[in-house]
């Protein structure tokens, strides 16, 4: 009995630090708009991003983006000269979903989804 209760409390807390999955919506298909590649914006300063899964990432300031296209949920922008990743059970190559410049969430090229923030972020940039 004892060693049950044991075995149970072992995998109570081995399964409790166990790294929380991205949401990610059904698929979705970006849109490119004329022009869309044209379109940048730049972060006048560092920004801190809390995400759902509990991690954080930043966006450096000075960093510089380029709008590809749209989804339901906003405008797509990804970075210029870098990868930018979110982080869950395994790290996601991402890109921001913006709209009225709150950061809406995350589009996944890999997967080809949405990841949506818990707590909208609004933002500043250049």
């Amino acid at each position: 009995m004892i060693r049950m209760l044991l075995w149970g409390l072992f995998f109570v807390t081995v399964l409790s630090g166990c790294a929380h999955s991205i949401e990610e919506s059904s698929p979705r298909q970006i849109v490119n708009t004329i022009a869309s590649n044209e379109r940048r914006i730049v972060f006048d300063h560092h920004i801190k991003i809390e995400l759902p899964t509990y991690y954080t990432r930043g966006i450096r300031g000075g960093s510089s983006w380029r709008h590809i296209g749209t989804i339901q949920e906003g405008d797509v922008y990804r970075p210029i000269d870098t990868v930018f990743t979110i982080e869950g059970k395994h790290d996601h190559e991402a890109y921001l979903v913006i709209s009225k410049k709150t950061l809406q969430g995350f589009y996944l090229p890999v997967q080809q989804t949405f990841s949506p923030m818990d707590k909208k972020l609004e933002l500043r940039f250049k």
